[in-house]
């Protein structure tokens, strides 16, 4: 899958695998769209915590009946 991610303002700890932005964030993958206050994510272990007025659209793949 591929993810976009957008804002204005990261700081990355190579050592820590961390990303952390304490500004507003935009990630965007085919289906989705998240916006957020700011962002705490663990590279490592793949957990991304959006944080601060999160809003999101999900698309739903067409449904095989």
């Amino acid at each position: 899958r591929e993810i976009q991610l957008s804002g204005e303002q990261f700081t990355y700890n190579g050592q820590q695998q961390t990303l952390l932005s304490e500004k507003p964030v935009t990630l965007n993958q085919p289906q989705a769209t998240i916006h957020a206050g700011s962002l705490d994510a663990d590279l490592a272990s793949g957990n991304w915590n959006f944080i601060n007025g999160v809003q999101g659209e999900f698309q739903l793949p067409p449904r095989k009946d």
